[in-house]
């Protein structure tokens, strides 16, 4: 295991803090790139393991959505992002699928061009703001 193992417990501290920080001053939305869930996975998916309180926080957060964007578009190395073969990214997003149902989080796949993913994303999203369940 390496340093970064370590600092998983960190990361997801500072998730939580920030998330609930930026709620406070939200107005009825907060959208986060990420979250403990993801921080676990990652750690699952980079240590072969995650700390036991990381992975308890992941599965105690709750979330109106969760937009899980699919691996239909065109890799694009940006030098922050992993797993740039498909059949890595398939994997990675089914364990994020996995996780979420395990979890019971709701959510919906984003699959499109890259031109209509933030039509589709507002289009979820506006569906929970009016009380429906997207989907």
């Amino acid at each position: 295991m390496g340093v970064h193992f370590f600092r998983v417990p960190l990361i997801v501290r500072g998730q939580i803090a920030s998330e609930e920080a930026l709620a406070r001053q939200a107005n009825r939305v907060l959208f986060c790139d990420t979250d403990p869930l993801t921080t676990r996975i990652w750690s699952d998916w980079l240590f072969g393991d995650c700390r036991n309180w990381a992975r308890q926080e992941a599965g105690c957060r709750r979330y109106h959505l969760t937009l899980l964007m699919d691996v239909d578009v065109e890799w694009v190395d940006d030098r922050q992002r992993f797993l740039g073969r498909e059949e890595e990214r398939q994997a990675f997003s089914d364990r994020c699928r996995a996780a979420l149902e395990v979890h019971g989080r709701p959510y919906v796949i984003v699959r499109a061009s890259w031109n209509e993913r933030l039509s589709r994303a507002c289009t979820a999203v506006r569906t929970v703001l009016a009380g429906e369940r997207p989907g």
